[in-house]
């Protein structure tokens, strides 16, 4: 799903009421509706006191149809209404409007003085500014959202945190804006909720669908998009009747050093529950007996080092898809492995996911980049990518590498951002914190090896691997807790994550 400016978004609202023969008042009630069942799933406890605080635009109408249908519940909601002036949208004054609204539950804020205590209140609803802002906030807005920041009470910005712009038209840090818990996003993220640096104003993200017109959305340009469901299921392959082992590819991974053959292993396991058809491991002679003792159905080879991967002619031709980089260390020996194996991926055009130690190996010897295969897939975390690029993930950096070296490149983190080869990003839904475990990348690049293996081509393998280890991530994650979440999970759930694509 591509991910829309604020204007972008404007005008698929008005192609919305139009298509669909509705007012804009109704389409306000539809998102209201919407936002209020997700917040009464946050907020099950009728007994919570809840404050509303809106502006007199669009959002804080939607926070008005939201604070309505709690009243209408029997929630302890208070209203209150930021005004410096009486310029106001019309579906917010009709919304107002409403006799539901009395002078019990609904203030007026039109200076300092008149501004409410937030932290007499357990939830606040920020419906204040939506993603069209174009200034910082002040006066009464400036100070309301402070006080809102520095109560207890559970925060849930709807839309966009107020403050926040846009992430395209806007992409200026905020000097003020709501630090929210979780934001109720509409229909799809902003860019600016996707980027590490607005952690503080994104809170934990929820998607809230509200039936937008979809061949409108579709007709914006964008280079960012946001990876769901819908995006990803049909890239799988389905399995015919007469399928066999040779049908799916044979993986070549090559992981591990004397200390770390435990990546090795996750790698080898997540592969093969992947669906590869055949995984051979190439790794260290001291490394085969606890392989082939934990993953049997790996055929292994070693070269003629007890504690390292060297160089070592392997027949290259015969493979699918290659990996390599998990646990294999920087000593320069492997280091002219890595180089001979980019040259044989690179002669025999066989696609190949570079992770890890090998991300690291071509951090200290740039010249490696010149000779990258064409079907090449990285995946390195910040940090990883910070050694290669000197960039802390700015998405300028990011499509410029892409599109220079024609790779993709898959830069994990929250929201893990595929770039492909002409610098269209794609952003992933699924995942959580409980993945940031050792042995997580491990595993991502298992699946993406595999998905490699099975024929697809890098960035349809890159986003449905991504999409597959984070719901993997999820349903671990309702199992055990984020906390007490490992690799070895994320593996075990693949079967899971993999059914959960299947279903319609």
């Amino acid at each position: 799903m591509k991910i829309l400016s604020a204007q972008q978004t404007h005008i698929l609202d008005s192609a919305t009421i139009e298509k669909q023969k509705i007012t804009s008042l109704e389409l306000m009630q539809r998102a209201g509706q919407k936002l209020y069942e997700e917040i009464i799933k946050i907020v099950p406890s009728i007994t919570q006191k809840i404050i509303v605080v809106c502006a007199t635009g669009n959002n804080g109408g939607d926070g008005l149809v939201v604070a309505q249908q709690l009243i209408v519940k029997g929630y302890d909601t208070d209203v209150y209404i930021l005004k410096h002036s009486n310029k106001q949208s019309p579906d917010f004054a009709n919304m107002q409007s409403n006799p539901i609204f009395n002078n019990q539950n609904l203030h007026i804020v039109d200076n300092i003085e008149k501004i409410p205590e937030i932290q007499n209140y357990n939830v606040v609803i920020d419906a204040i500014f939506g993603s069209g802002l174009n200034r910082q906030p002040e006066g009464i807005y400036a100070e309301t959202i402070k006080r809102i920041n520095t109560s207890n009470a559970l925060i849930i910005s709807i839309d966009i945190a107020s403050g926040l712009g846009d992430g395209i038209n806007n992409t200026t840090t905020p000097n003020v804006a709501v630090s929210p818990h979780y934001t109720l996003a509409i229909e799809t993220p902003f860019l600016s909720q996707l980027l590490p640096q607005n952690a503080q104003y994104i809170g934990r993200i929820k998607t809230i669908k509200i039936n937008l017109d979809k061949e409108t959305h579709n007709s914006f340009e964008t280079p960012y998009y946001f990876t769901e469901k819908q995006d990803v299921n049909k890239l799988i392959k389905q399995r015919s009747t007469f399928s066999h082992k040779g049908t799916f590819g044979h993986t070549l991974l090559l992981a591990g050093s004397y200390g770390k053959t435990g990546a090795a292993i996750l790698a080898a396991k997540a592969c093969l529950k992947s669906g590869t058809g055949l995984l051979t491991v190439h790794l260290p002679q001291k490394s085969l007996d606890i392989m082939q003792t934990a993953v049997p159905e790996a055929m292994c080879i070693t070269g003629n080092n007890d504690y390292i991967i060297t160089k070592n002619e392997i027949n290259i031709e015969k493979y699918s898809a290659i990996a390599v980089g998990p646990g294999i260390g920087t000593d320069a020996n492997t280091a002219k492995m890595l180089e001979y194996i980019l040259l044989e991926t690179k002669k025999y055009n066989i696609p190949i996911v570079i992770d890890a130690d090998a991300l690291n190996i071509i951090a200290m010897n740039p010249k490696l980049l010149e000779i990258l295969p064409s079907k090449t897939i990285m995946t390195p975390h910040p940090g990883e990518f910070f050694r290669l690029t000197g960039s802390k993930g700015e998405l300028s950096v990011l499509q410029k590498f892409c599109t220079k070296n024609k790779i993709v490149v898959v830069l994990k983190g929250s929201f893990t951002a595929i770039c492909d080869t002409i610098g269209n990003i794609f952003f992933n839904s699924t995942g959580n914190p409980g993945m940031a475990t050792a042995g997580s990348g491990d595993t991502l690049t298992g699946i993406t090896a595999a998905l490699l293996a099975q024929g697809l081509n890098p960035i349809d393998a890159a986003k449905l691997a991504v999409f597959t280890h984070g719901k993997a991530g999820d349903i671990a994650a309702q199992q055990f807790g984020e906390i007490s979440t490992t690799a070895t999970d994320i593996i075990n759930y693949l079967p899971n994550a993999f059914d959960f694509l299947n279903q319609q």
